[in-house]
């Protein structure tokens, strides 16, 4: 049984990240997305390696042509973004989530992967 405690500190722990994650979008003009309810296409995966996604804190979320919507944690990360661009030979935009829902998306995406 969850104590009513530790439901308050996650509640407010996905408040503050949520918070944190919105105010990185305004701060980098770029939008915020919720990976915990995105379906990503195993095409899209395959783009970006495991290792990659995992060192970069990266996932790719949707293509269009040559452009792949890229999720980061810290959309500051300019190394990234150009190390992706170099991987894939296509553009890439930035889109942000929180860290913790990067992390669970890449662990998703690799126990679902190839």
């Amino acid at each position: 049984m969850i104590e009513p405690e530790d439901l308050e500190r996650a509640q407010n722990e996905a408040s503050s990240e949520r918070e944190l994650t919105e105010l990185l979008a305004r701060q980098y003009g770029v939008p915020a997305i919720d990976l915990s309810t995105r379906t990503i296409s195993s095409e899209v995966v395959m783009l970006v390696p495991n290792d990659v996604r995992l060192r970069l804190l990266a996932v790719p979320v949707e293509r269009h042509g040559s452009v792949l919507v890229v999720a980061f944690a810290d959309p500051s990360n300019f190394a990234a973004v150009t190390e992706l661009e170099e991987l894939t030979q296509m553009d890439i935009e930035i889109v942000v989530s929180c860290e913790t829902a990067v992390r669970s998306a890449i662990a998703r995406l690799q126990s679902a992967g190839p």
